[in-house]
């Protein structure tokens, strides 16, 4: 029975979060914990963004900062325009 979910969450899309100039720990801790709420796999900063691991945004996020990988990358929409070409990810902004 675990093969059989483990074989069918492989064909399930990876769920990417880019996020840009967040500013606000209070803010990014709420983003990272609605985000573990709607299943997303990574998260992308771009590199003006504040610290994962500032106390107030692990506290903010009630831990999911530890157990959603965040990457910090410092150019956010060549990273974006990359994973399309590259993995042919998509992207929606809003």
């Amino acid at each position: 029975r675990k093969s059989e979910q483990t074989s069918s969450s492989s064909t399930s899309p990876i769920r990417i979060l880019a996020l840009d100039k967040i500013d606000d720990t209070a803010n990014l801790g709420s983003i990272i914990r609605s985000a573990a709420a709607f299943g997303i796999h990574v998260i992308i900063l771009s590199d003006d963004s504040c610290d994962v691991w500032y106390r107030r945004c692990v506290r903010v996020s009630m831990g999911h900062a530890l157990t959603v990988p965040s990457v910090r990358v410092s150019d956010l929409s060549s990273t974006i325009i990359n994973l399309r070409k590259e993995h042919n990810v998509m992207s929606y902004a809003a």
